[in-house]
């Protein structure tokens, strides 16, 4: 008889709602709301043992409190099913959750390999795209490993973006992963998300992986670490001016040509279109639209391609924003690691790219890397406080010897 692990299960069944909220195109044509129903029967099933109710109180208290909110401006059944989703995930066992997040590092980075690999032949002329049509209001190619957004992933070369729905999702998604396995250079998984980010050709995911190592060394106390963030640090600065002094060069058109050349602004031009931030700023002279934004009355669809933080303040205003922070920083709160507040750091950097933090994907990453981030830093003070007392000993003994 075969018997099927309890644990890798769940696991897959979390990826399969890790895959669907990022829009991965064979599992987006789901009817989410039905298949969270059944996930959730599952999951509850699955997850015999749970976590201690008072560790995770204030998760749950945050979380939930950010979902009343949404429950309210965009009221339907599946914002009644996500919190029940994430209240389960939060109660699994502490080595669990680093388990999950294992198998979803380890499931994504297969399946970006996939797609890499069906890239590279694409860029080498040997496969083609085998259709062409609209998506979400997305002009795609489709190859059966990859997509291609035509509006946005032609020129002088194309932009990686896998079987999701623009490059800068890959980017952001590969680069939160890296960040929770903690840049792990020994990893092979690690590395074939590194590689994904890099084919993305996205200033903003590019951005967020710098500012991402750079946070996870300087959550390390010793000087190496620190040491090592600053070169990082100069080399970047280093890279960037030379690239903004080589304006024929093709990275600098890739990555800088329209933020410098644009005439709406630094961040305007590569996040915004002329059509969403006129819409944007009619609708903010309401005070209320700007404290609780539109709600389910705005059609992000209607928009395609604008992702910055001021599509988030038009669909649930500034007040929304500030209680999904404070259920980001409730999930943080009990674990007291630099490591942990780093990661909410960037997830604010993240969302003023693109305002998709309350993707079941981005909770998933962010409740699940918090017992490994933890850990990492509980390991390294306890690492140091045992050199500290091998040095006093040593100390001890050379005195008792003279």
């Amino acid at each position: 008889m075969i018997r099927i692990d309890r644990c890798n299960f769940l696991c897959f069944l979390l990826l399969v709602l890790f895959l669907v909220s990022v829009h991965w195109f064979y599992l987006d044509k789901i009817w989410t709301p039905i298949f969270s129903c059944v996930s959730i029967i599952f999951l509850f099933l699955l997850s015999n043992r749970h976590n201690d109710f008072r560790f995770v109180a204030s998760s749950l208290i945050g979380v939930l409190f950010f979902y009343c909110y949404k429950l309210v401006r965009f009221p339907g059944l599946g914002v009644l099913i996500e919190p029940l989703i994430l209240v389960i995930v939060l109660l699994l066992p502490e080595e669990k959750k680093k388990k999950v997040l294992r198998f979803l590092t380890v499931a994504f980075s297969i399946i970006t390999l996939f797609s890499i690999v069906a890239w590279i032949f694409y860029l080498l002329g040997v496969v083609d795209v085998f259709s062409q049509f609209e998506y979400r209001g997305y002009n795609l190619g489709q190859h059966p490993l990859f997509l291609v957004n035509l509006d946005i992933g032609m020129g002088i070369l194309p932009r990686f973006q896998g079987l999701l729905l623009e490059p800068g999702h890959m980017g952001m998604i590969c680069s939160l992963l890296l960040y929770a396995n903690s840049y792990n250079r020994k990893d092979v998984f690690s590395i074939i998300l590194f590689v994904g980010l890099l084919l993305t050709v996205s200033l903003a995911a590019y951005v967020l992986f710098i500012i991402g190592y750079v946070l996870n060394k300087f959550s390390d106390k010793g000087k190496r670490s620190k040491g090592a963030a600053i070169l990082f640090i100069i080399v970047v600065i280093y890279v960037v001016f030379t690239l903004l002094q080589s304006t024929d060069s093709m990275l600098y058109y890739l990555l800088f040509n329209k933020v410098v050349e644009s005439e709406n602004g630094l961040f305007n031009s590569n996040r915004y279109g002329a059509d969403f931030l006129q819409f944007y700023n009619n609708q903010l002279s309401d005070p209320f639209v700007a404290l609780f934004g539109l709600g389910g009355a705005f059609d992000v669809e209607r928009f395609p391609g604008n992702s910055g933080y001021k599509v988030g303040v038009i669909s649930m205003g500034w007040v929304g924003i500030l209680i999904l922070l404070f259920a980001y920083y409730c999930i943080a709160k009990p674990y007291h690691s630099k490591r942990c507040y780093f990661f909410l750091l960037l997830y604010i950097v993240s969302y003023i790219q693109r305002p998709y933090a309350d993707w079941l994907a981005e909770w998933f990453i962010f409740i699940l890397a918090m017992p490994g981030l933890s850990q990492m830093s509980n390991n390294y003070i306890s690492s140091s406080n045992n050199e500290k007392v091998l040095l006093s000993d040593r100390k001890v003994s050379c005195s008792a010897i003279s």
